[in-house]
């Protein structure tokens, strides 16, 4: 899933992944996405994977750490908070007003 504002964009994926290796894997994905995607000559802003939970390596799934490698995991399941993660709220704040929330 892409989430646009603009000309600035966020790339989500799904993983259904929650030990840390299988985890540390699945990032991969997240940094190809990071180096290949790119809309004009931006790249994401963020590429997040949506994991079951992310007890086996939360450190990915702090703020800081989406801001710093602009990459990581959030916890998304039906017993998870419905909070967008911190990145999320600042790309939605900071995006162009008539382009915030398409998403493709």
């Amino acid at each position: 899933m892409v989430l646009t504002a603009g000309t600035r964009f966020m790339v989500f994926d799904a993983k259904y992944r929650v030990a840390r290796a299988n985890i540390r894997d699945a990032m991969e994905s997240a940094h190809l996405y990071q180096d290949s995607l790119r809309l004009g000559d931006a790249r994401p802003e963020a590429s997040l994977l949506f994991v079951p939970h992310a007890e086996q390596a939360a450190w990915m799934s702090e703020p800081v750490f989406h801001q710093e490698h602009r990459v990581g995991i959030h916890p998304l399941s039906p017993a998870s908070p419905a909070a967008l993660p911190e990145i999320v709220r600042t790309f939605l704040k900071n995006g162009e007003e008539s382009a915030v929330g398409t998403v493709s």
